[in-house]
C-alpha cells in the first residue's frame, strides 16, 4: 500500500475533522446553522436601518449592527482596547460606565455622518436580547446637539443612556436621516 504525500493527508484530517466538528454540533454536512433568536432580532433592526431615509444613495457607509467588544468598554479606572466605535451614520469616541454605582448609566459622545439632517433630534431605543427580554429601558433622547468639542466646535450628542439590568442589549439610534446600531454586554459592578 502507497503512502499518501504529507498534503494530501493533511487535506483527509482536515476533512475528518470538519465532519467531526458538524456531527458533533448535530449539524449534517454542507448544512448551514440555525440562526440564534439574537443574531435574528440583529438582522431584522440591519433590514429596518436599510429602510431608513439616507441622505445619499447609494449610502456609502453599511447600515450594520456593530458589536461592542468587552475590551472596547471604558471604565472611569481605567483605560479600553480601541475604544472608538463606528455604525451606519454615527460614531463615538467610546463607550463609558461606571459613573453610577450600579453601572447602569452609559456615557457616548455620539457625532453623526449628516449633521444637517437631525430631524427632531436622537433617540436611542435600547432593546435586551437575551433572557427576560421583558426588560423595559425608557429611550434615551435629545431634541438637539448638547455638546461641542473644544477648538474645532463640531457639534455632538453627549448622550447617557441606561440599562437597567446587565444583560446583552442592543442599541438603536436615530436622528432624522442618520442611523446606527450598536449591540453590547452590559458590564457589572
Amino acid at each position: 500500500m502507497r503512502a499518501l504525500p504529507g498534503r494530501d493527508v493533511l487535506i483527509v484530517l482536515m476533512a475528518l475533522l470538519s465532519t467531526l466538528n458538524l456531527f458533533g454540533q448535530g449539524i449534517e454536512p454542507g448544512v448551514q446553522a440555525a440562526p440564534s433568536l439574537i443574531d435574528k432580532r440583529i438582522a431584522e433592526a440591519e433590514a429596518a436601518g436599510a429602510k431608513h431615509p439616507h441622505v445619499k444613495t447609494p449610502d456609502p457607509y453599511p447600515r450594520k449592527c456593530n458589536v461592542i467588544r468587552p475590551e472596547q468598554i471604558v471604565f472611569p479606572t481605567g483605560k479600553a482596547v480601541e475604544p472608538y466605535i463606528w455604525s451606519g451614520d454615527f460614531d463615538a469616541a467610546s463607550i463609558s460606565f461606571g459613573w453610577d454605582k450600579t453601572y447602569e448609566q452609559a456615557k457616548m459622545p455620539l457625532r453623526v455622518l449628516y449633521p444637517g439632517a437631525i430631524g427632531n433630534g436622537l433617540k436611542i431605543n435600547l432593546i435586551r436580547l437575551d433572557p427576560p427580554e421583558n426588560v423595559y429601558a425608557p429611550p434615551f433622547t435629545l431634541n438637539d446637539f448638547n455638546a461641542s468639542t473644544i477648538g474645532g466646535g463640531e457639534k455632538f450628542f453627549a448622550s447617557w443612556p441606561k440599562f437597567p439590568t446587565p444583560g446583552k442589549w442592543m442599541m438603536i439610534l436615530t436622528a432624522g436621516s442618520n442611523w446606527g446600531c450598536f449591540v453590547l454586554d452590559r458590564p457589572v459592578t
